[in-house]
């Protein structure tokens, strides 16, 4: 004897919580992916080296043994002339960023002595340097860099390029 079957009644999606839950999850997902900022590449041809080349020297005085610590370090004097003309009288958030390059992995620090923030990064980062109203047509501020690479992947003097970027959104 087969016991009789009883339609189980089932409540609609809306009302299930499980349901609810992952609808509106999916929904929070979709939402945010279709709200993200949009980088724009900021004009910076006005940016300076104050030193036209980085003179590179052992971090520490006495090579390890292992290799490990054979970083080369150099540093260089930055004036920052970011032209934010576009976006007078509003919000930005500005980063920088250091793509990666040649000669390999590139550690940055800097200092600042203006409105942006001072830092550190790894090359193919980047990092928010300023939050808040844009009130003048450029940004400008002094940097101090710090470069750190691997003597290994040093062989020839090698550009190292960055640049800034604003987040609309």
């Amino acid at each position: 004897m087969t016991a009789a079957r009883h339609p189980v009644a089932r409540r609609p999606v809306a009302q299930r919580p499980a349901a609810r839950f992952f609808l509106g999850l999916s929904l929070a997902i979709i939402w945010q992916t279709g709200a993200e900022a949009k980088s724009i590449v900021l004009d910076d041809s006005g940016t300076q080296a104050l030193e036209p080349s980085v003179t590179m020297r052992w971090k520490s005085a006495t090579p390890s043994r292992d290799g490990a610590q054979n970083l080369l370090i150099g540093t260089t004097t930055i004036r920052v002339r970011i032209n934010v003309m576009l976006w007078v009288k509003r919000t930005g958030r500005i980063y920088l960023s250091l793509p990666a390059q040649a000669p390999g992995p590139i550690s940055a620090s800097w200092t600042t002595q203006g409105p942006l923030q001072p830092g550190q990064l790894q090359s193919g980062n980047r990092i928010l340097v300023y939050s808040g109203p844009i009130t003048t047509a450029f940004i400008e501020d002094v940097l101090r860099f710090q470069f750190t690479v691997n003597a290994a992947l040093i062989g020839r003097p090698c550009p190292v390029s960055f640049h800034f970027e604003l987040d609309e959104g």
